[in-house]
């Protein structure tokens, strides 16, 4: 499971979890370590990306949640009981 921390406009917060099927890992990341994602030679479509960070092992892509999911689809996320 994956766990987001998304701030709305309002500056409220919605948490979202997201079960998925295999975590590798998980890192810390500093906001200034974040880079954009260049738009030229890219095989896949950057719009869902926020930007780029450089490891040791290479590079990881951060998504946007925000774009990755719709607004209808926040629009229907329901407060646990």
């Amino acid at each position: 499971m994956i766990v987001f921390d998304i701030i709305n406009p309002d500056n409220t917060k919605t948490i979202i979890a997201a079960t998925v099927d295999m975590v590798k890992d998980v890192i810390v990341i500093n906001q200034q370590n974040i880079k954009p994602v260049p738009e030229l030679g890219l095989s896949y479509d950057s719009r869902f990306i926020q930007g780029a960070v450089r490891t040791d092992e290479g590079f990881i892509l951060l998504l946007d949640i925000e774009k990755i999911l719709s607004n209808k689809d926040l629009a229907n996320i329901q407060p646990l009981q």
